[in-house]
């Protein structure tokens, strides 16, 4: 008895398409994948990106600060923070994203790496700032992230107060 061999690998693929399926459930969450990182830019390129992408956090991020001025003062920090973070996160994967020219990247890499970290601070210390955007980065505000770090005294490690 002859089998056709185009049904048997019909159903062949039918049964792998269904496998396939049943183990690339994400139960529903969205999958986002990170950011891909630029090629290397130079300083001016840079410098520009990275400023673009604070200046427009900062400013979504001081929108949230201003709040609605008739709310009754029950608008607390948490409010503020769900609102921020994201905000934030999104500014700091965006510069990760981008690749500063290699004789910056350890100064770079350590400014966002102290941004990171005042963003996680926040999340748990009431006292330490919530806008890791403008943070006091003296060498990274003369390179020229002058949207990103401020020019004042390095933060401590915690975030609280400008040394």
């Amino acid at each position: 008895m002859r089998r056709n061999p185009t049904t048997l690998l019909a159903a062949l693929v039918f049964t792998c398409g269904i496998v396939v399926a049943g183990c690339s459930s994400n139960d529903g969450a969205e999958v986002i994948p990170p950011p891909a990182t630029s090629a290397p830019l130079s300083k001016a390129d840079f410098v520009s990106q990275a400023n673009d992408i604070c200046t427009a956090a900062e400013s979504q991020i001081i929108d949230f600060q201003k709040g609605d001025e008739s709310s009754a003062p029950g608008n607390d920090r948490g409010d503020l923070l769900s609102e921020i973070t994201p905000v934030a996160q999104r500014a700091i994967d965006d510069l990760r994203a981008l690749t500063p020219p290699a004789e910056d990247a350890e100064m770079i890499t350590t400014g966002i790496d102290r941004m990171q970290a005042t963003l996680e601070t926040a999340q748990t210390n009431p006292t330490a700032i919530i806008d890791p955007i403008g943070i006091s980065g003296p060498e990274l505000n003369a390179y020229g992230l002058t949207g990103c770090f401020s020019a004042g005294q390095p933060l401590d490690t915690t975030g609280t107060t400008a040394g």
